[in-house]
């Protein structure tokens, strides 16, 4: 199983997966702040 994931994973442009992988911990960072920014605002 994961070695069959390895090998599709390197057949995949590694280009077009870094720019996923960019883009998507750039979406998990926004709404990681987006969720604590105002928590941590009512504590204050």
């Amino acid at each position: 199983m994961i070695q069959k994931w390895l090998i599709w994973s390197q057949s995949l442009n590694n280009c077009e997966l870094d720019r996923q992988y960019a883009s998507a911990g750039l979406v998990y960072a926004l709404r990681l702040t987006f969720l604590i920014g105002p928590v941590s605002d009512s504590t204050r």
